[in-house]
């Protein structure tokens, strides 16, 4: 079907509904994007990650010191040399 009659255009319409119709289907491509719970997945698991990380991080710092304080205390009672006392 040619577009041109007597040298005017006469499919102006039709290429506004194809034009129309791409854009919706853009559209809808993005909100399946938005829909997606995959990556929110994901960002749970690593918002988990973080929390076990902070919770390690502040149990080796708060028993560390007090473990190495009760090594210490122990390590002078100890004779020195290793022996029997």
């Amino acid at each position: 079907m040619s577009c041109y009659k007597r040298g005017k255009a006469i499919c102006i319409g039709t290429n506004i509904a194809q034009s129309h119709k791409k854009g919706v289907n853009q559209m809808r491509k993005f909100l399946n994007v938005l829909r997606d719970d995959k990556g929110a997945s994901a960002v749970e698991y690593g918002l988990l990650v973080a929390l076990i990380a902070a919770v390690i991080v502040g149990a080796v710092t708060l028993f560390g010191t007090r473990l190495n304080e009760t090594f210490n205390y122990i390590a002078n009672l100890l004779p020195i040399g290793g022996g029997s006392p």
